[in-house]
This record gives C-alpha cells, sequence and structure tokens, in this order.
C-alpha cells in the first residue's frame, strides 16, 4: 500500500489535520493541504471563476454577493465519510451559495469535472443576475461552463461539448429552438432533458463562436439578458426573435457542429500575487467545527456529531459545536436528547451568532416533528428567539432568516411573516432554489396552488440537486392531488 502517494489512503484522518485559512477576492479557503498546494489551488480557483464569468458574459469585475466557500482536505481514507458520487471535488448547495469540497491534493483539472462547473456556473448566473433568466438561457450557459478548459492561470473557453454534439448530429430535428420556449421542464423524461441541455448548449455555441468574433452573437444575447431585467414580455420576445427564426437558426447550428474547428477563446488571468496571500493557521476546534457545518450540510448527522465531539475535545465549552451536537440530533431525529443539548449551551449561544442559529435550527425542526400542542409551541417560540438573536449579533445571516421563515410556516398562523422572511433571505441570494422551494410551500399552505406550483416546476426545472428534484417532484404531486389547474 502506497501512503500518502495519488492513489493511496489519507496518512491521517481530517480529525488530526492541520488546516489554514485564506481569503481572495472571490473565495474563502481552508485548508489542510499545506502551505505552497494552499497557495496554488487559490490561483486556481481565481482562474476557475474567471473563466465561468467570462463563459456567462459577465464582466470580470463584477463582484460576487459573497465569496464562495471552500474546504479543502486529504480525505482518501478507507471509509471516504465526505464522499459524493466518488468524486475528489463536489458543490455542495446552501442558501448561503455552495460550498467546495475538494477531497484530495492533485491537479486542479482533475479534480473539478465539467459537471462541478456546470452547477457552480447555474449558482453564479442565477446570484449575480438577481432574477429568473429564460431556462434555455441559463442551461445553455452553464453547459457553455462545463467544457472549460483550464491550465495554470490560462483557460480555453468555449470548447465544443463532444456529447451533445454527437446527440444532435445523430438524431437531427428539423427545429432546435423549441427549446427557447419551454417554460418548465417538470415533466420531461430524462432523454428529453438531455436533449434539452443539448439544444441550449448548442444554441449559445453557435450565437458566440461560428464567427471571427463573438461580439454580434453576444450583443444579441445581452439583449435577452437585458429584456429580463427589466420584465418587459414583449420586449423579450422581440431579443429572441432577432436570433434567428427557427428553421434559420437551425441550419445555422448545423452547420456550426458539422466543422471540425471553431473559434475558442483565451483567458489568462494576471494580477494575483501568489506571495502576498495570508495564510492563517486555524484553531484545531474551529477547522472541526467547520467539518461538522459540512457533514451537516451533506445531511450526516452521524458524521457531523463525530466532528463536533472532536472540536469540544479541545475545547469542552465551544458554543457552535455544543449547538452543532443539538443540531445533528435533531436531524437525526433523536428528538429525546435535544432537551439536555440545549441545555448546555442556551447561556453562552446568546453572544455568539453561529451557536444561536444553529440551536434555532434544532429547535425548530424539533418544533415541526412534534403534534400541535403546548410543547410544539414552545419550542417555536425559542426558536424564534435564538434566530432574533443571531440576526442582532450578525445583521443579515441568511440561515436566521430562513429559520424565522420556518418558524411562522411550521406553526401555520403567521404565513404571511413566513413569506417575508423567505423573500427577504431570496433578495440576498437570490441562487437558492431551496428558499424558492419553501416560498413556494407557504403560497401552497396561503390556497394559492397556481404560484406554488410555477415555484416547484422552476426548482424542479433549473436544480441538479438530487434532493431538491424530489422534494419539489413531491410538491407537485401534493399540489395534483388537491386538483390544482
Amino acid at each position: 500500500m502506497i501512503l500518502g502517494g495519488q492513489f493511496g489512503c489519507a496518512s491521517s484522518s481530517p480529525f488530526n489535520q492541520t488546516f489554514v485559512e485564506v481569503r481572495s477576492p472571490h473565495f474563502h479557503v481552508i485548508s489542510s493541504f499545506g502551505d505552497r498546494s494552499t497557495r496554488a489551488l487559490v490561483r486556481d480557483l481565481e482562474v476557475f471563476h474567471a473563466a465561468v464569468i467570462s463563459s456567462l458574459g459577465m464582466s470580470l469585475d463584477v463582484k460576487s454577493m459573497r465569496p464562495t466557500q471552500v474546504i479543502a482536505f486529504d480525505g482518501r481514507s478507507m471509509s471516504r465519510p465526505f464522499s459524493e458520487r466518488g468524486a475528489a471535488a463536489s458543490l455542495v448547495p446552501t442558501i448561503d451559495g455552495p460550498i467546495l469540497m475538494i477531497r484530495a491534493i492533485g491537479d486542479f483539472r482533475e479534480r473539478v469535472d465539467s459537471d462541478l462547473r456546470h452547477r457552480y456556473a447555474h449558482r453564479i448566473l442565477r446570484d449575480l443576475s438577481g432574477l429568473k433568466l429564460p431556462l434555455w438561457y441559463e442551461e445553455g450557459h452553464a453547459q457553455l461552463a462545463a467544457t472549460i478548459e483550464q491550465s495554470g492561470d490560462v483557460a480555453l473557453v468555449g470548447r465544443s461539448h463532444a456529447e451533445h454534439r454527437r446527440l444532435l448530429l445523430d438524431w437531427r430535428h428539423q427545429d432546435l429552438t423549441t427549446a427557447m420556449v419551454r417554460r418548465h421542464l417538470a415533466t420531461a423524461s430524462a432523454s428529453a432533458r438531455t436533449r434539452f441541455e443539448a439544444s441550449t448548449w448548442a444554441i449559445v455555441h453557435t450565437l458566440l463562436f461560428d464567427s471571427t468574433q463573438k461580439r454580434e452573437g453576444r450583443a444579441a444575447l445581452d439583449a435577452v439578458l437585458s429584456a429580463s431585467v427589466l420584465g418587459e414580455p414583449g420586449r423579450l420576445e422581440k431579443a429572441v426573435e432577432a436570433l434567428g427564426s427557427g428553421p434559420v437558426l437551425t441550419e445555422r447550428i448545423y452547420t456550426h457542429l458539422e466543422r471540425d474547428r471553431h473559434r475558442v477563446d483565451r483567458l489568462q488571468l494576471g494580477g494575483l500575487s501568489l506571495a502576498n496571500l495570508e495564510l492563517e493557521p486555524v484553531p484545531p476546534v474551529v477547522a472541526r467545527d467547520r467539518m461538522g457545518e459540512l457533514a451537516l450540510a451533506l445531511e450526516r448527522p452521524g458524521l457531523a456529531q463525530q466532528y463536533f465531539e472532536h472540536a469540544l475535545r479541545d475545547r469542552p465549552d465551544y458554543p457552535p459545536s455544543l449547538a452543532g451536537l443539538a443540531l445533528a440530533d435533531a436531524v437525526a431525529g433523536r428528538l429525546d436528547r435535544i432537551e439536555a443539548r440545549v441545555s448546555r449551551v442556551v447561556g453562552s449561544a446568546d453572544s455568539d451568532a453561529v451557536a444561536a442559529s444553529r440551536l434555532g435550527r434544532a429547535l425548530s425542526l424539533t418544533a415541526a416533528k412534534l403534534p400541535v400542542g403546548q410543547k410544539r409551541t414552545e419550542y417555536l417560540l425559542s426558536a424564534r428567539r435564538f434566530f432574533e438573536r443571531s440576526l442582532v449579533l450578525q445583521p443579515g445571516r441568511l440561515e436566521a432568516q430562513m429559520g424565522l421563515g420556518l418558524c411562522y410556516l411550521v406553526s401555520g398562523t403567521e404565513l404571511i411573516r413566513a413569506r417575508d422572511w423567505f423573500e427577504t433571505a431570496l433578495r440576498q441570494s437570490p441562487g437558492s432554489l431551496e428558499l424558492e422551494l419553501w416560498l413556494a410551500r407557504v403560497q401552497m399552505e396561503l390556497g394559492r396552488p397556481n404560484s406554488a406550483l410555477s415555484g416547484a416546476q422552476n426548482v424542479l426545472s433549473r436544480s441538479h440537486s438530487t434532493l431538491l428534484r424530489d422534494s419539489a417532484r413531491e410538491m407537485i404531486e401534493q399540489i395534483d392531488r388537491l386538483g390544482a389547474p
């Protein structure tokens, strides 16, 4: 067995790895890869982000609403408890934005695959645009980002998507632009969804790369974006029509796909000095707590409990981890432990925004699983107090805003306030489909099935998260059973 090699097992578990923290323009990185590899990772991340922004047609100067969280560690142990689909890197969706989890040191190109680039592009585009773009526009640009090729500080944007190209050329349709009028994919089969993804990629790729200059195509696509921002259906319809009629644009697409060569954009990122990056050591208690938080985001409460307990071995009174244990028990349904867990941290949580927010989530989750009655009401009131305290300590904390919405939704008596809190959070994080799904749930409870159906269909169409899509599908089925049109 080769220890520490590229394909060997990790020489130490994440429990015992030493982490550093570094901030760059678009990322907040916690890494156990060591100084040199962590600096190289930050460079690769910034090039990755710049290439995705370029593929979306946005200025490189555009600022994200918040930096993307990155947790990089050696997770190649035999059990691989953080593994997702066996991938070396995964994008974990949260309401605050995605967490980029990298479980193995090595070549960035081998760690970050096309699916991850594609999902990252979806979230960044939704967060930065702040509105619902036409479904084909978002998917086509995200598919374009999936093909980015990166080496050092250079990225190539616009490479062909071999599978999509082969699918479209093998099974030709008279009009590929029907993808541009689809409102949702809620009823689409897996094969129909794949064809939609291929068609939207081909539309965007053709407009941008079938000539020596992409200025004209970019301007045409920007007109679609501008019309979406203004919210004028008539103007949006004209912008889409200006891209070309169905048969004409379809012929243009197939002509483009039949070519063996086409233009590719080369992007080189400068201005980021690796030597000037400040790497700060992360105390073990904080590192282990962050790993516990990651486990919760992956919906693995047993794993989260292990990391919170390890954190408390270093510092038995650490409020976030004490509250984390209560939250892990609530997620796992161990309701008999909640009161004892909360009592250990209730005093110190009053001065810690993270702990207060976690306790609020633990209590609200527990309340949702209890029958209607006094105990349920008491739990919800306590949860609200913790969420409100968290917002006092850290104004704008999204987890607390969503938590308040959930408290009012679970109580069932103040649904308008629930809607208001979800909408407040969504304005700060417009890319969060989880928040949109909760809004749809409120609309259903308010007796507005059409609005709820539209929201659930949108989540099912745009999300690539199995959990979110299953939840959206379940809501649609529930609305159908109620007899909504």
